[in-house]
Order: C-alpha cells, then structure tokens, then sequence
C-alpha cells in the first residue's frame, strides 16, 4: 500500500522570514529609540564645545 501524496503549494510560505525581519526591524528601532537620543545629545554638546 502506498501513501497519498501531499499536494505542495504552488508558491513557498515565506513567514519565518518575515517574522525574523520584523523582529530585527523592532530591535533596531527600539534600541534607536532608547539609546538614541543620549548619543545624539551628547554629540551635539561635544560640537559646540568645539566649535
């Protein structure tokens, strides 16, 4: 007896990948998001102290 054969889709499932960006896409903007600014702040004290 011989087992059924599965039909594939006709296009690949690409939801892994896209979870995946998704959640380097959020870690980058949330680290952006937190440790941004202090950067930012910080390095526009130090140009006008030099300027």
């Amino acid at each position: 007896m011989s087992t059924p054969s599965i039909p594939m889709p006709a296009r690949a499932f690409h939801g892994t990948a896209v979870v995946r960006a998704a959640f380097l896409i959020a870690l980058f903007g949330w680290g952006t998001g937190v440790y941004g600014p202090p950067v930012f702040s910080a390095g526009g004290g130090l140009a006008h102290r030099l300027a």
